[in-house]
Protein backbone atom coordinates (compact mmCIF):
# COMPACT_ATOMS: atom_id res chain seq x y z
CA UNK A 1 0.00 0.00 0.00
CA UNK A 2 2.72 2.39 1.26
CA UNK A 3 4.67 1.89 -2.24
CA UNK A 4 1.36 2.10 -4.52
CA UNK A 5 0.97 5.68 -2.47
CA UNK A 6 4.33 7.07 -2.77
CA UNK A 7 4.18 5.84 -6.93
CA UNK A 8 1.45 7.89 -7.26
CA UNK A 9 2.01 11.12 -4.79
CA UNK A 10 5.29 11.01 -7.49
CA UNK A 11 2.99 10.65 -10.48
CA UNK A 12 0.90 13.32 -9.17
CA UNK A 13 4.12 15.68 -8.29
CA UNK A 14 5.75 15.08 -11.61
CA UNK A 15 2.52 15.70 -13.93
CA UNK A 16 4.75 15.10 -16.56
CA UNK A 17 2.30 14.05 -19.05
CA UNK A 18 -1.56 13.76 -18.23
CA UNK A 19 -1.29 9.67 -19.79
CA UNK A 20 1.23 9.05 -17.23
CA UNK A 21 -0.70 10.69 -14.30
CA UNK A 22 -3.52 8.49 -15.80
CA UNK A 23 -1.59 5.49 -15.98
CA UNK A 24 -0.60 5.45 -12.27
CA UNK A 25 -4.46 6.19 -10.97
CA UNK A 26 -5.41 3.22 -13.11
CA UNK A 27 -2.48 1.54 -11.89
CA UNK A 28 -3.55 2.39 -8.44
CA UNK A 29 -7.55 1.99 -8.33
CA UNK A 30 -6.42 -1.90 -9.44
CA UNK A 31 -4.24 -2.33 -6.66
CA UNK A 32 -7.29 -1.17 -4.49
CA UNK A 33 -9.13 -3.51 -6.64
CA UNK A 34 -7.25 -6.38 -5.92
CA UNK A 35 -7.09 -5.45 -2.08
CA UNK A 36 -10.53 -5.59 -1.60
CA UNK A 37 -10.94 -8.57 -3.24
CA UNK A 38 -8.09 -10.41 -1.27
CA UNK A 39 -9.66 -9.09 2.25
CA UNK A 40 -13.24 -10.47 1.44
CA UNK A 41 -10.99 -13.37 0.78
CA UNK A 42 -10.24 -13.33 4.52
CA UNK A 43 -13.49 -13.47 5.87
CA UNK A 44 -12.91 -17.15 7.41
CA UNK A 45 -10.22 -15.55 9.58
CA UNK A 46 -13.35 -14.39 12.08
CA UNK A 47 -13.87 -18.25 11.96
CA UNK A 48 -10.60 -18.62 12.73
CA UNK A 49 -10.66 -15.99 15.84
CA UNK A 50 -13.77 -18.06 17.49
CA UNK A 51 -12.00 -20.95 17.64
CA UNK A 52 -9.01 -19.72 19.44
CA UNK A 53 -11.02 -18.32 21.97
CA UNK A 54 -12.70 -22.07 22.81
CA UNK A 55 -10.35 -23.35 23.70
CA UNK A 56 -9.46 -24.04 27.42
CA UNK A 57 -7.22 -26.08 29.46
CA UNK A 58 -8.32 -27.42 32.67
CA UNK A 59 -6.39 -30.18 35.33
CA UNK A 60 -2.70 -28.99 33.54
CA UNK A 61 0.64 -27.79 35.29
CA UNK A 62 0.75 -24.24 35.93
CA UNK A 63 3.13 -23.29 33.54
CA UNK A 64 1.37 -25.12 30.83
CA UNK A 65 -1.60 -23.03 32.09
CA UNK A 66 0.93 -19.86 31.64
CA UNK A 67 2.32 -20.62 28.76
CA UNK A 68 -1.96 -21.14 27.43
CA UNK A 69 -3.08 -16.97 28.96
CA UNK A 70 0.35 -16.00 27.00
CA UNK A 71 -0.70 -16.93 23.66
CA UNK A 72 -4.34 -16.05 24.31
CA UNK A 73 -3.45 -12.70 24.36
CA UNK A 74 -1.06 -12.96 21.88
CA UNK A 75 -3.59 -14.14 19.66
CA UNK A 76 -6.54 -11.46 21.24
CA UNK A 77 -3.74 -8.76 20.26
CA UNK A 78 -2.70 -9.97 17.13
CA UNK A 79 -5.84 -10.42 15.75
CA UNK A 80 -7.26 -6.79 17.04
CA UNK A 81 -4.28 -5.45 15.11
CA UNK A 82 -5.17 -7.26 11.89
CA UNK A 83 -8.86 -6.74 12.35
CA UNK A 84 -7.98 -2.55 12.96
CA UNK A 85 -5.75 -3.19 9.24
CA UNK A 86 -8.01 -4.79 7.21
CA UNK A 87 -10.87 -2.65 8.73
CA UNK A 88 -8.49 0.61 7.11
CA UNK A 89 -7.47 -0.49 3.99
CA UNK A 90 -10.93 -2.14 2.70
CA UNK A 91 -12.44 1.80 3.39
CA UNK A 92 -15.08 0.39 5.16
CA UNK A 93 -16.40 3.30 7.19
CA UNK A 94 -19.07 1.46 9.62
CA UNK A 95 -18.91 3.58 12.45
CA UNK A 96 -18.94 1.51 15.71
CA UNK A 97 -21.84 1.74 18.76
CA UNK A 98 -19.27 4.24 20.46
CA UNK A 99 -18.43 6.78 17.53
CA UNK A 100 -22.31 6.51 16.33
CA UNK A 101 -23.04 8.18 20.19
CA UNK A 102 -20.52 10.14 19.91
CA UNK A 103 -21.28 11.17 16.24
CA UNK A 104 -25.47 11.70 17.48
CA UNK A 105 -23.88 13.82 20.20
CA UNK A 106 -22.47 16.16 18.20
CA UNK A 107 -25.13 16.36 15.53
CA UNK A 108 -27.59 17.27 18.40
CA UNK A 109 -25.17 20.16 19.57
CA UNK A 110 -24.16 21.22 16.25
CA UNK A 111 -26.07 24.35 14.77
CA UNK A 112 -29.37 24.09 12.66
CA UNK A 113 -27.59 25.58 9.93
CA UNK A 114 -24.13 23.14 9.68
CA UNK A 115 -24.59 19.95 7.74
CA UNK A 116 -23.06 16.69 9.23
CA UNK A 117 -20.27 15.73 7.20
CA UNK A 118 -20.18 10.73 6.85
CA UNK A 119 -17.00 9.80 9.00
CA UNK A 120 -14.43 8.88 5.82
CA UNK A 121 -11.43 7.36 6.55
CA UNK A 122 -7.91 8.09 4.34
CA UNK A 123 -8.29 5.12 2.20
CA UNK A 124 -11.85 5.97 1.43
CA UNK A 125 -10.78 9.94 0.80
CA UNK A 126 -8.35 8.55 -1.36
CA UNK A 127 -10.26 5.89 -3.41
CA UNK A 128 -12.97 8.89 -4.01
CA UNK A 129 -10.60 11.40 -5.07
CA UNK A 130 -8.76 9.08 -7.50
CA UNK A 131 -11.77 8.08 -8.90
CA UNK A 132 -12.75 11.85 -9.41
CA UNK A 133 -9.28 12.46 -10.89
CA UNK A 134 -9.62 9.31 -13.12
CA UNK A 135 -13.25 10.23 -14.59
CA UNK A 136 -11.84 14.17 -14.93
CA UNK A 137 -8.44 12.93 -17.03
CA UNK A 138 -10.89 11.25 -19.19
CA UNK A 139 -12.68 14.54 -20.06
CA UNK A 140 -9.01 16.32 -20.02
CA UNK A 141 -10.41 18.57 -16.96
CA UNK A 142 -7.83 17.86 -14.35
CA UNK A 143 -7.39 20.89 -12.10
CA UNK A 144 -4.33 21.59 -10.19
CA UNK A 145 -6.98 22.27 -7.25
CA UNK A 146 -8.14 18.73 -7.38
CA UNK A 147 -4.14 17.66 -7.47
CA UNK A 148 -3.37 19.37 -4.71
CA UNK A 149 -6.26 18.35 -2.31
CA UNK A 150 -5.10 14.39 -3.93
CA UNK A 151 -1.90 14.94 -2.96
CA UNK A 152 -2.55 16.65 0.70
CA UNK A 153 -4.95 13.44 1.26
CA UNK A 154 -1.94 11.18 0.12
CA UNK A 155 0.28 12.63 2.26
CA UNK A 156 -2.25 12.31 5.38
CA UNK A 157 -2.57 8.37 3.78
CA UNK A 158 1.05 7.82 4.17
CA UNK A 159 1.38 9.14 7.80
CA UNK A 160 -1.34 6.81 8.94
CA UNK A 161 0.32 3.84 7.48
CA UNK A 162 3.53 4.92 9.05
CA UNK A 163 1.39 4.57 11.72
CA UNK A 164 0.30 1.15 10.95
CA UNK A 165 3.99 0.30 10.56
CA UNK A 166 5.27 1.31 13.44
CA UNK A 167 2.24 -0.69 15.40
CA UNK A 168 2.89 -4.11 13.73
CA UNK A 169 6.77 -3.57 14.84
CA UNK A 170 5.75 -3.05 17.95
CA UNK A 171 3.80 -6.23 17.80
CA UNK A 172 6.46 -7.96 16.27
CA UNK A 173 8.93 -7.15 18.98
CA UNK A 174 6.48 -8.26 21.51
CA UNK A 175 5.91 -11.82 19.59
CA UNK A 176 9.69 -12.41 20.02
CA UNK A 177 9.04 -11.48 23.87
CA UNK A 178 6.33 -13.99 23.91
CA UNK A 179 8.31 -16.34 22.40
CA UNK A 180 11.26 -15.85 24.73
CA UNK A 181 9.17 -16.45 27.89
CA UNK A 182 7.61 -19.23 26.30
CA UNK A 183 10.43 -21.20 25.58
CA UNK A 184 11.83 -20.04 29.29
CA UNK A 185 8.95 -21.72 30.69
CA UNK A 186 9.07 -24.86 28.82
CA UNK A 187 13.06 -24.91 30.39
CA UNK A 188 11.88 -24.97 33.69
Amino acid sequence: MKENVKILQSALRRKASDLTVVKQITAYLCFRKKIKSIIKGLRPLRGIEKKMSLYSFSDVDHHVLMVSQVLGEVNALTMSLFKTILGFLSAKSKASNGFQLLSTFVLKSMSTHETAKPFVNEVEAIDMATLSLHKSSHNHEMNDADVQMTLKNLQILDVCIDGFDDGLNHLFRRLIQYRASILNMAVC
